[in-house]
């Protein structure tokens, strides 16, 4: 699913707004602009049938009333002229007050109309001359154009009502003009819609830049990197919010520090602890040997049994040493190219698990390429999980060992048929020192393999239903160098 990230989403938001707003405002613009467009024609016609009406009123007059040729030129002139005067005009013509057309400017050219009288075809005269008044419509002509029909009454002094002169204004002119002006509008929106795309993205990039570097130092921190700082540019809220970031990545790296240390001072309190209630107990144990000893030298039985209990005692304190020395040995690691299915079956060996009768022992073994790692600690970490299930295996079972790999990792599979490991002790106290299931451990095998695993920058996961067993799954990062060799960041 494609993902936007937070300049995008700007961009866009703003985007839609500036169409909004431009496309709103044209309209309302186009619209205003009509309107007077229309105002301003509608008010020159009027005027234009008022200041002509008594000129055309008595030029008809005299053309009716001598028939002649002269006069019929000079009163067609004159209707042409006028007609001429305003460009928006196209027709004029005379009515009586019974509705019959007696002069139409449109017909000058297809002869004389002296006295001849014809019913309109546009039905809207005769109702506008009997409202004896000026006034006016808007319609369309025989041909579709669309016209302001005004008609204006010549009243004589005494009142009555004679003849009408009647005008069609066209929308021509107009129509032209609106269209103009839609298109500069039109031209002005893009304009101003890629100006306003121009500044949102600067806008975009002002206000996301800082918070992407924010995104970015928090998702460090997230991973244990407190060495963050992030820029401060500016003194607005987003430069407030980098400053007060930078106070917070402060303060959680003192409280860290603080906080490590002071784990650290709990592990070692309480890892003494337990080494001096061991060594005291171990003390104790060889000191009432030792008394018993001188008495009863020549009993072989008991010189047997003390051997027994002297030797079992080196053995647990040289399993103490073993793992101090192994914590202590992580820390100087020797990472460097290695065969993982090796190591596997070096700690397979270790265990002599093959001479176990009652373990049934599996082995699947991929193609893997090198992998970077300590040999010592990383086949010390099989070993661990290796023996912790077979400590979880007294009745025998099957224990079996997998490797594969995938585009960035190598992956050893270690599982078992023991009793398995409760969810809530793998979520709480797994791989935590000092926490342990069995009566004799010490907690600090799956510690150690946690850290070494950690100093590799690879991971385990822990599979495990109760009656039914346990996987262990190390993961080992894996990585190229130029040459095409696979290696790790930290020893590049």
């Amino acid at each position: 699913m494609f993902k936007l990230n937070l300049q995008n989403k700007f961009i866009i938001a703003v985007s839609s707004l500036l169409i909004i707003v431009i496309f709103i405002g044209s309209f309302m613009v186009i619209r205003d602009k009509k309107k007077d467009l229309y105002k301003s024609l509608l008010e020159n016609g009027l005027l234009f049938a008022q200041f002509t009406t008594r000129e055309i009123f008595d030029n008809y007059w005299t053309y009716y009333s001598y028939e002649g040729d002269f006069e019929f030129e000079q009163f067609k002139k004159l209707t042409q002229s006028l007609i001429n005067l305003n460009r928006n005009v196209i027709r004029l013509g005379v009515i009586d007050t019974h509705g019959y057309i007696l002069f139409d400017s449109k017909e000058l050219t297809e002869g004389k109309y002296r006295g001849e009288k014809r019913i309109p075809q546009d039905k809207n005269l005769l109702w506008l001359a009997a409202e004896a008044k000026l006034n006016h419509l808007e319609t369309r002509l025989e041909d579709g154009e669309r016209v302001i029909e005004i008609i204006n009454p010549k009243i004589e002094d005494q009142g009555v009502h004679l003849l009408s002169v009647y005008y069609y204004i066209s929308f021509r002119e107009m129509d032209k003009k609106v269209r103009n002006i839609t298109l500069i509008i039109l031209v002005l929106a893009v304009g101003a819609f890629a100006l306003g795309i121009f500044i949102a993205i600067l806008l975009a990039r002002y206000i996301t830049h800082p918070l992407s570097k924010l995104n970015i130092a928090a998702k460090r921190m997230g991973k244990g990197d407190f060495d963050q700082e992030v820029e401060v540019k500016s003194s607005d809220e987003i430069g407030e919010l980098c400053q007060v970031f930078n106070q917070m990545a402060k303060q959680v790296k003192t409280l860290t520090n603080t906080v490590v240390k002071s784990e650290k001072f709990r592990t070692l309190s309480k890892m003494s602890t337990i080494l001096i209630h061991d060594l005291k107990t171990w003390a104790s144990r060889l000191s009432f040997i030792s008394q018993n000893m001188r008495s009863r030298i020549d009993n072989p039985q008991f010189m047997g049994e003390s051997l027994d209990a002297i030797d079992d005692t080196l053995c647990r304190m040289e399993r103490l040493a073993t793992k101090l020395s192994s914590m202590s040995q992580k820390s100087e690691m020797k990472i460097e190219p290695n065969d993982l299915n090796m190591i596997v079956r070096e700690a397979i060996e270790d265990l002599n698990i093959k001479s176990l009768k009652k373990v049934k022992l599996v082995e699947e073994y991929a193609n893997l390429p090198e992998v970077l790692f300590d040999w010592f600690n990383m086949k010390k970490l099989i070993y661990n999980i290796a023996l912790n299930g077979l400590e979880s295996m007294p009745e025998g079972g099957k224990l079996m060992f997998k490797t594969r790999a995938t585009e960035d990792e190598a992956i050893v599979e270690i599982s078992d048929t023991g009793g398995g490991i409760p969810m809530e002790y793998i979520r709480r106290h797994l791989f935590k020192p000092f926490m342990t299931t069995k009566e004799k451990g010490m907690g600090l095998g799956l510690y150690f393999c946690k850290e070494v695993i950690d100093a590799h920058g690879g991971k385990i996961e822990v599979e495990s239903q109760m009656d039914k067993g346990s996987t262990f799954t190390i993961k080992i990062p894996l990585r190229r160098l130029e040459n095409g060799d696979r290696r790790d960041d930290k020893n590049e």
